[in-house]
């Protein structure tokens, strides 16, 4: 249960560690829980509650709750949850091949949602279709805000009634609209961990330092945030530098143009949140952190600035500490593996 919450506005930022735990060792999480713990310290503001998540207690507490179910499909969308599922249900089809990625526009400081990416293709889609027909399906993934990725799946594959499984669940609204409980009322919904928006907000603690020019990319971040400071987060001058296409290149290495976006949408594989983007606008995955007006509302600027190179030395450190799931996958599926069978 979420307590503390009183009216509308921000009280509390969740940082979550989910990624991050399966993109490294977990013989170095010790080390890396305390240069989490420190670079919050050296960024955040004082007037906002900081909750730090290990997503562990979050499966252990999943892992209870599904473990007498016979699920015949298991969607993994976090990609790294096999090894707990195939030791909880070794006779279930496991899908972790599917999955959405949201994509924003990247030169308005307002970072607009354009969309969803597809990780598969369509003829995949269809294969998948037929293994799950009428079968007994659960819906696994790390955070459900809005509930929209766990509805879309039901609906691409036409699944009947399947359960879903988040390690962290909104209970709360998004503006007017309902939040992921609401939304996906009616369902077997289970959730490790609660959050309540809009008075709890969360970020990806892997996505403040996986870059392949982390350095450089957040020095030039540091520099918009002066810019954003000094003149309004959509001034002329932020507009500007964000049409620069050396600095969006720089900061969000997978840029890529509207008319890419028009072939994925002619493919089947990107779904658009509107109508089609702006003529010659930029568009990326999962956005620098450091760039982001809404993130910088979250954290205190000025103590950024002062702290910028503890702050660097911090972000090098961490990114060297999670080299990524696929280097470490036997390690990671492993330690899941043994998280199903103390269950049992």
């Amino acid at each position: 249960m979420v307590v503390g919450i009183t009216g509308d506005k921000l009280e509390r930022v969740v940082w979550m560690m989910d990624e991050s735990r399966a993109e490294s060792l977990p013989s170095d999480w010790e080390r890396i829980d305390r240069l989490y713990s420190n670079l919050i310290e050296l960024c955040s503001r004082r007037d906002l509650e900081q909750v730090i998540l290990d997503p562990i207690p979050c499966i252990k507490k999943i892992t209870s709750q599904i473990k007498e179910n016979d699920y015949e499909v298991v969607f993994d969308l976090t990609g790294w949850l096999g090894g707990l599922v195939t030791e909880l249900f070794p006779k279930t089809n496991l899908i972790t091949d599917f999955g959405l990625s949201r994509v924003r526009q990247v030169d308005t400081p307002l970072l607009t949602t354009t969309g969803y990416r597809q990780k598969c293709s369509e003829q995949r889609i269809q294969e998948i279709a037929q293994v799950v027909k009428g079968k007994k399906v659960l819906i696994l993934d790390d955070v459900s805000f809005s509930g929209g990725t766990g509805l879309y799946v039901e609906k691409k594959f036409g699944i009947a009634n399947p359960d879903h499984a988040y390690l962290i669940l909104n209970i709360g609204r998004l503006g007017s609209k309902d939040g992921a409980a609401d939304v996906l009322k009616g369902r077997n919904v289970f959730a490790g961990y609660q959050i309540k928006s809009p008075n709890d907000d969360g970020w990806h603690l892997k996505d403040l330092h996986h870059h392949p020019r982390l350095k450089e990319a957040f020095q030039k971040s540091v520099e918009l945030q002066k810019i954003m400071g000094y003149n309004g987060d959509t001034s002329s001058e932020v507009r500007n530098e964000l049409k620069n296409l050396d600095t969006l290149n720089l900061l969000f290495p997978e840029v890529f143009n509207v008319e890419e976006i028009m072939r994925l949408v002619a493919e089947e594989r990107f779904i658009l949140s509107g109508g089609n983007p702006p003529e010659n606008s930029y568009h990326a995955k999962n956005p620098f952190l450091w760039a982001s007006k809404y993130f910088a509302e979250q954290i205190d600027r000025e103590k950024v600035m002062r702290n910028q190179d503890e702050i660097c030395s911090t972000l090098i450190e961490l990114d060297q500490l999670c080299p990524g799931y696929n280097q470490i996958k036997t390690k990671i599926d492993a330690y899941m593996a043994q998280i199903g069978r103390d269950a049992k």
